[in-house]
């Protein structure tokens, strides 16, 4: 799910709009005047092949502050370029280093100083002091309440984002931000009048439609999510989680070449998105339709996500592609690599855990994995 947070409070859905269009330009104005002598060397290769990535390498960041006064920056042509986030309200570190975290912001990749992000786990605890502080500003409570979600604490972010619209019934964001945990309470339909009501009141706003097309997705009504797929893409053509989301559910759908489309799509514009490389390693391995598997660009793009993630599905993905070449050796190492990983996560089931290790015996057997 994504987030947006609104800028400021008005008495209108369309002040709103201007006021926060106007803020905008102000902020993008003062950005990038000079050069900080602090900022990573590394350009943006070098940063993709970096074997340590730091730290917070992995984790979930959120803003310690309003986002739209953080900075992010890059090297280019030998110089360094600052631009204004289009969204780093929640970000998976793709490396720390020297006080400055990597990000992309859903158009492209950059450094945030470190200071100015805090980790999923601790956000909760430092939103709430903002809040303590100041209760009667809404995006606080926004922010907090985006916290409790990335925390799983559906029912506290709820109760958070309900004070932000009663604070400012124009807030947009809290709906949306609300909608995301209706979503994840499995209550869909509430999820898409929230995301219904944050599209009213701002209808320029791609991350709306994506969200809403998430939640058409979980009920199965998948042209309706294609549509609001397609908006999103309509409002922000760089925007890869929309294109990642109408993929996943052409890919439901059965038509591949549609969804090959957007993956690729994906990976031209971030191309450190492992899990766009995933889901074509995926498709490429287990496509029921014969036509579109091709083993060699399976392991291409499967060893390419585990790089970019050695994240279990990947390693998953990645044996399936292994076995659509015949290399069933790599399939059983890959897959034994699956098991240990999924059982080194306490959250997920033993019967989960047996549906991977149940693929060991279709590998030893040297059959590949379909997708049926």
């Amino acid at each position: 799910m994504t987030y947006r947070l609104c800028k400021v409070a008005s008495t209108s859905a369309a002040v709103n709009h201007d006021m926060r269009l106007l803020f905008a330009i102000l902020m993008t104005a003062s950005l990038g005047l000079a050069d900080d002598p602090t900022f990573p060397k590394l350009k943006a290769k070098e940063s993709a092949a970096a074997k340590d990535k730091g730290e917070w390498f992995g984790k979930k960041v959120l803003p310690r502050r309003d986002p739209d006064t953080i900075e992010m920056g890059d090297w280019k042509d030998d110089k360094q370029e600052f631009w204004k986030p289009h969204n780093i309200s929640s970000c998976t570190v793709r490396e720390d280093r020297d006080g400055w975290l990597r990000l992309y912001d859903g158009h492209r990749e950059g450094w945030v100083k470190k200071e100015d992000m805090v980790t999923a786990e601790d956000a909760p605890d430092w939103w709430d002091k903002v809040v303590k502080e100041n209760p009667g500003d809404y995006r606080g409570w926004i922010m907090r309440g985006m916290c409790w979600n990335e925390s799983m604490r559906y029912d506290k972010a709820i109760k958070d984002l309900d004070e932000a619209i009663r604070l400012n019934p124009d807030a947009d964001a809290a709906y949306n931000a609300r909608g995301i945990s209706w979503a994840h309470k499995n209550d869909f339909d509430k999820a898409i009048a929230d995301y219904t009501k944050a599209i009213h009141l701002d209808p320029k706003v791609e991350v709306y439609y994506n969200n809403r097309g998430n939640a058409w997705l979980e009920k199965k009504e998948y042209d309706k999510a294609i549509a609001d797929y397609t908006e999103a893409i309509r409002l922000d053509s760089k925007y890869s989680k929309a294109y990642h989301s109408r993929g996943n559910t052409w890919d439901t759908k059965k038509v591949f070449a549609k969804a090959l489309a957007d993956f690729t799509e994906v990976i031209r514009l971030d191309p450190q998105d492992d899990s766009a490389n995933n889901n074509i390693a995926w498709l490429f391995a287990t496509c029921p339709d014969p036509k579109f598997r091709d083993g060699k660009k399976a392991v291409e793009h499967g060893k390419k996500a585990v790089e970019l993630n050695p994240f279990w599905n990947n390693h998953c993905t990645l044996a399936a592609a292994y076995a659509e070449t015949g290399n069933f050796e790599m399939a059983l190492k890959e897959q034994q690599k699956t098991i240990e990983l999924l059982k080194a996560d306490k959250s997920i089931s033993a019967e989960i855990v047996k549906r991977y290790e149940d693929r060991l015996e279709l590998y030893r057997n040297k059959k590949p994995y379909r997708d049926e």
